[in-house]
């Protein structure tokens, strides 16, 4: 047993100890003030069956062993019927009731107490009751099972499988987190924009990711949405560990799933789709390859009985990175059956939940028909700051650095997983940046390589054979439709027969920029998708010719890889690129185009790619920078697809500064807090803003709920300081703060004159 634990375990015990003294404390007072202003017949026939029975009922509470709770509440209401039954008050609706037994036996009627407890006895008994309600309340994300375990599962060998059958659940969550080198140390917590279905309304609010599923007690299916690198997974996999350990408490096991591994033994298609039954195949399977004989006799023997029961909480990871759906289009009809399939799945016919995560685009459709959808938000400058801090890494010239010299980084460091590449490399070279995003990943590999030198030289090999091997790997893995993020050793060794492919696929596990599977097939994947495409960036280089443009507008496998090559490619190459991304904009966001012309979502794609690939090389799209201002400018004032809209408010940088300006005042005035948001955020790619901009920013200040103005104050007053564009909004803001207190000052001076006595 870790210190950690023994902390964990003391502090538990001690708040157990601080409950139990307290009911203690609250009895005796109880019993001494009834003993002096009620009688003593009132306290024994009252208070003191009431305090026993309380700290009776609640032992769960305070035992190691705990358990009861959910009788806690009805059992509390029960003593305190009895305590006000024994009022004077209700002392006739109690006598009548109890006059069959009093006829039956008439001697009772004269042993009833004729005193009754004060009021403030009974106040007394309240505090009691309500203090145990709430140090006993379910604070376990999935709610202690309506049944008890025995009931369900009499087998005395149960409870022992169960906790070997967790014990490998969390071996695998915790193996998956260090090969991905990753730890619950340095986890920031992810904001989400939670929207709850409510009759023809969503409705929407921002919370932490994790508190909303957790206080989400209704919900049977949840979907989380957000971009590669966005901390979907990880989230997932620490829920994933923090409910393995309420296991005892509640009686439901997590299973986490990565969809991504789902490989149909026959191709799906139309006449042969995907199926329920299928699904579950290929969930029991996953799980039992995690573990060993036994585990595999405990799923055939429990997982479909515990399944039904409403035992499971299964999260199923990375919808978008099944094999099959890397390529097809969104519109296709296999996305929107596996959708199906996956709904039908999570919220059939049993007592199980679950949650369904994906990149936002390439999303299930409204076949997966849940009702709560959870959308990370890109990290704040309050969110990169903790994670830069987190890091072991931390220093101010490398904020001031980011903010207000190298602003085109920002789009990147809201995605966690590059916010921790840019403290990685600035580590390394002494809190600098470099030129392109792909240095990023170069430095953090040949830093991952050199640390493993060792390890490459007993397997004879050297760097450059890792990283040519490496680029051969991510190639045929993204290149073979069959295969997707993963593949099996023997699968790469037939389509590699010259690459030393189990040699490399070794030191890049050891590296923990690879990671095998826990299968028996030995399947292998990058850490993360972002390594596979740098990897296969690099054969684009050597050959520019392959480079597929037409996954852009698609937004299919190859397209992230193309954000990253844009950037890297030579001038030509990299203007070819954006040309004909300009074309499809040109075409989808035209005066006419539908929402619905297939056209519209392939210039929106183009968008997003040209933000994402050449806000730091604005060279190759100087010929149509100007035409694109305008049709962003028409996207604003009469498009009604917020999602387009916010993208074309991100795709500010790379305009010239005076079409930044017009496009962030028309954003301001979009009444939506949602675009209103990303415009604040994209006011720091002006130099100066002009008079007009000042005014709305302070506008959207005033805006701002009065909680959301206090609750938000370290993040505003962060977001406010980075930039001397905000120098005149960040008064504002204080002034509002100073302001609003003042009135609340004179509210409560105004209320205590009219209650107080003269």
């Amino acid at each position: 047993m870790t210190p950690f634990s023994l902390f964990k375990d003391f502090f538990a015990d001690f708040s157990r100890l601080k409950l139990f003294l307290l009911v203690f404390i609250f009895s005796l007072i109880t019993i001494l003030l009834s003993l002096k202003i009620g009688g003593f017949a009132a306290t024994a026939f009252v208070i003191v069956p009431a305090i026993l029975s309380i700290l009776q009922i609640t032992k769960g509470v305070w035992t190691p062993e705990g358990g009861g709770k959910s009788a806690i509440g009805l059992a509390s209401l029960g003593v305190a019927l009895v305590v006000i039954g024994a009022h004077a008050q209700w002392r006739p609706l109690v006598t009548s009731l109890l006059q069959p037994l009093i006829n039956k036996y008439p001697h009772l009627a004269d042993r009833l107490p004729t005193d009754s407890p004060s009021i403030i006895v009974l106040l007394f008994i309240g505090a009691v009751i309500l203090t145990v309600n709430y140090f006993a309340r379910d604070k376990s994300a999935m709610k202690e099972h309506p049944t008890p375990i025995e009931k369900e599962f009499p087998e005395k060998q149960y409870k022992q499988l169960l906790k070997y059958f967790c014990g490998v659940l969390l071996d695998d969550l915790e193996r998956i987190d260090r090969e991905s080198n990753w730890s619950a140390e340095i986890f920031t917590p992810l904001d989400a924009e939670v929207e709850i279905q409510s009759g023809n309304k969503r409705l929407r609010k921002v919370t932490d990711l994790l508190r909303a599923i957790r206080s989400d007690h209704k919900s049977r299916v949840f979907l989380v949405l957000g971009d590669p690198g966005s901390g979907k997974s990880v989230a997932l996999r620490k829920l994933c560990r923090d409910l393995l350990q309420e296991v005892n408490a509640t009686g439901r096991i997590p299973l986490y799933i990565n969809l991504r591994e789902w490989e149909p033994k026959t191709e799906w298609s139309e006449t042969t789709p995907p199926t329920v039954e299928e699904l579950f195949e290929f969930v029991f399977k996953n799980v039992a390859d995690r573990g060993d004989v036994f585990t595999k006799e405990f799923l055939d023997k429990y997982l479909k009985k515990m399944f039904e029961d409403g035992r499971l909480f299964i999260v199923l990871d990375s919808f978008d990175e099944i094999p099959a759906v890397l390529d097809v289009d969104e519109n296709s009809w296999l996305v929107n059956k596996l959708s199906e399939v996956i709904y039908r799945f999570l919220a059939g016919a049993h007592e199980s939940r679950g949650i369904l995560a994906s990149r936002i685009f390439r999303r299930p459709t409204d076949a997966f028909d849940t009702k709560t959808i959870l959308a990370i938000r890109p990290f704040t400058e309050v969110k990169i700051v903790e994670t830069l801090r987190k890091s072991n890494f931390y220093d101010d010239s490398l904020i001031n650095l980011l903010f207000k010299e190298r602003q085109e980084f920002i789009p990147i460091a809201r995605n966690p997983f590059t916010a921790a590449l840019i403290s990685s490399y600035a580590k390394e070279h002494n809190n600098t940046l470099p030129q392109t995003q792909s240095e990023l990943y170069s430095s953090y590999i040949q830093h991952r390589l050199n640390a493993c030198s060792d390890k490459i030289r007993d397997k004879g090999l050297t760097d450059e054979t890792v990283i040519k091997s490496a680029i051969a790997v991510a190639n045929a893995m993204l290149a073979t439709e069959t295969l997707g993020l993963e593949a099996s050793i023997n699968t790469l060794k037939k389509l590699l027969p010259n690459e030393p492919v189990e040699g490399v696929v070794d030191v890049l596990r050891y590296a923990r920029l690879g990671r095998l599977g826990s299968s028996d097939e030995k399947r292998f994947s990058f850490v993360h998708r972002r390594f596979n495409e740098y990897f296969v960036v690099q054969r684009i280089k050597d050959n520019p010719e392959t480079a597929p443009m037409t996954d852009i507008p698609t937004d299919s496998r190859w397209r992230d890889a193309l954000v990253l090559y844009a950037e890297v490619a030579d001038e030509t190459h990299a203007t070819q690129i954006a040309t004909f991304c300009w074309s499809e904009i040109a075409k989808g966001l035209k005066q006419g185009v539908l929402m619905s012309d297939p056209a519209y979502l392939r210039a929106v794609h183009c968008i997003r790619f040209l933000k994402d690939a050449f806000r730091a090389r604005l060279s190759s799209i100087e010929s149509f920078r100007s035409a694109l201002a305008i049709l962003i400018k028409q996207e604003l004032k009469t498009g009604s697809n917020l999602v387009s809209k916010k993208i074309s408010v991100e795709a500010v940088g790379l305009l010239f500064s005076s079409d930044m300006e017009h496009v962030l005042s028309r954003a301001l005035q979009i009444r939506s807090t949602w675009i209103n948001e990303v415009a604040f955020r994209s006011c720091h790619y002006l130099a100066t803003p002009s008079q007009a901009v000042s005014i709305q920013l302070r506008d959207f200040i005033d805006r701002l709920p009065l909680p959301a103005l206090i609750r938000r104050r370290r993040e505003l007053i962060l977001s406010l300081s980075l930039s001397n564009v905000f120098a005149n909004v960040r008064w504002h803001y204080y002034w509002r703060l100073f302001d609003e207190s003042m009135n609340l000052l004179l509210l409560l001076m105004t209320f205590s004159r009219k209650t107080l006595p003269k």
